[in-house]
Order: structure tokens, then sequence, then C-alpha cells
């Protein structure tokens, strides 16, 4: 036999604006989650891409010191043109990363989206409950 048991709730639009509230806490910690996410995501891609770019420099250098003539120069010259160039490569490679926004894709409806939309609709249903 299935009996069924009923029990009474009192003061059930408290509990239910409760459980709403709890339910928008959870969405907003969930929102925190997938920004936090999506923001580890963007920096390891511009990780990667540092990489990649260290990689072509490197590249690059090498070739360049193929192409160049061997020339006996004395140490200490050697060891102050390197210290000049590196103060000035620095200033410039500054201003090269200053000047170069990072690139965000526009994606459709991302999961942050998607909490944002279920959290206003929460709210939402806060608000008509008084």
């Amino acid at each position: 036999m299935a009996d069924n048991f009923f029990v009474g709730v009192k003061d059930s639009t408290a509990i239910r604006k409760d459980l709403l509230v709890v339910m928008r806490d959870s969405l907003e910690l969930l929102k925190q989650e997938q920004m936090l996410k999506d923001i580890k995501a963007e920096k390891l891609a511009a990780a990667e891409e540092l990489k990649k770019e260290l990689d072509t420099l490197a590249k690059l250098s090498r070739k360049l010191r193929l192409k160049l003539p061997k020339v006996a120069l004395k140490k200490q010259r050697i060891a102050a043109l390197a210290k000049k160039k590196a103060g000035e490569g620095a200033a410039e490679e500054r201003e090269v990363a200053r000047a170069k926004p990072i690139e965000r894709k526009p994606a459709g409806k991302s999961k942050l989206q998607l909490l944002e939309e279920e959290l206003a609709n929460v709210e939402q249903k806060l608000k008509e409950m008084g």
C-alpha cells in the first residue's frame, strides 16, 4: 500500500524567499568562479603567445649572429656595449607592451552570461515576493 503523508508548512512565503536568497548567493558564487576561470584561460593564452614570441625572437637572434661578421673586441668593450643595449631594449619593449591591447574574442552566450541571466531571474522573483 502506498500511504501518502503530507506535512503542513507554516509561513511558506518566508521559506520560499529564503530559498531564493540562497539560490541568488549560489549563482553569484558560480558567476565569480566562471570569471576566475575566464581570467585563467586568458592568462594561459597570453603566456602561450609570449612563449611563441620569445621562441621567434631567439630564432631571429641566432640567424642575426650567424650573418654578422666575426670581430675580435676586447671583453670590456663588449660588456659596456651589452649594458648599453640592454637598457635601451628594455625601454622599447615596455613601450610595445603598453601599446598592444589584449584582444578578446566575442562569443555567444558564455557560462558567465547564462549565470547572470539566471541571477537576474531569481532577483526578479525576490522583488515580486516583497
